[in-house]
């Protein structure tokens, strides 16, 4: 029986579960963010999977699903980022094409946050954007020209994605560089929980790392796909209707891989 087998062993829903991949998927029971880069950044797994509640719920489980669909078909999520949260959730696209445009993108999404009915979950939110924004317009970029990509540096679509349902919501980013070394970012994150933020970026260790690190803290799950010189999707889930507290006590989980083919 492998990690993933017993993870599901006792859910009453296993058997509707079809074999999902051969990509290894580590999980956790009780594993702290540190904790979780750490084991990600030593395995050949494409996730970490935890669960907070002793015994399986509807909600948790649906994170299960959502994590397994993104390793078993991530191209799906890539192409239609309005499936991330499935067809029963509130979802809104946002193109963006030029940093010039960020207050007018925030602020659209800054009021879809005020219906959710909660400050801390806005505040989190706020943060989210923040670093993915800056992600995806100042350093993918960045990284894009290392790689000698060829692109217009005042004119390139950037795609925000804000879903929620009663349960969950989930803001990302798509952009169209597909710079983002993986394994560098979750080294990096690791140099920021083993050595602290200050002297991570002293050492020349922070950029993605940090800001990675940064989303992984206000989320239940941080979800990173690369596919090389076309697209990085970075995203957040969050749980909803919960109080800070009870937020805070849940156990995150991490999808972080590359992206083949087309």
């Amino acid at each position: 029986m492998n990690e993933l087998q017993s993870f599901i062993e006792n859910s009453p829903w296993r058997q509707e579960l079809e074999p999902v991949t051969e990509t290894p998927i580590a999980t956790g029971d009780s594993l702290e963010p540190a904790q979780i880069v750490e084991k990600l950044l030593n395995s050949q797994a494409a996730a970490v999977l935890q669960r907070s509640a002793s015994e399986w719920n509807q909600s948790e489980w649906n994170d299960l699903i959502l994590h397994l669909n993104l390793v078993k078909n991530p191209h799906s999520i890539l192409s239609h980022s309005s499936k991330v949260l499935g067809p029963e959730s509130t979802h809104f696209l946002i193109n963006h094409h030029s940093t010039s445009e960020k207050k007018e993108t925030k602020s659209k999404l800054e009021s879809m946050f005020t219906t959710l009915g909660s400050q801390h979950l806005n505040e989190s939110l706020e943060a989210i954007f923040e670093e993915l924004f800056m992600n995806a317009t100042l350093d993918a970029p960045s990284e894009a020209r290392k790689l000698g990509l060829i692109f217009d540096p005042t004119d390139f679509e950037v795609k925000f994605i804000f879903s929620f349902n009663d349960h969950r919501v989930f803001l990302g980013c798509s952009d169209p560089f597909g710079s983002l070394s993986l394994k560098k970012a979750i080294g990096r994150m690791s140099e920021v929980y083993t050595k602290g933020a200050g002297l991570a970026i002293n050492r020349g260790e922070g950029g993605a790392g940090l800001g990675c690190t940064i989303l992984f803290e206000h989320a239940l799950s941080l979800i990173m796909l690369c596919q090389k010189a076309q697209q990085t999707f970075v995203g957040c889930l969050l749980p909803r209707g919960m109080s800070y507290r009870q937020r805070s006590r849940m156990k995150k989980s991490i999808v972080c891989f590359e992206v083949e083919g087309d």
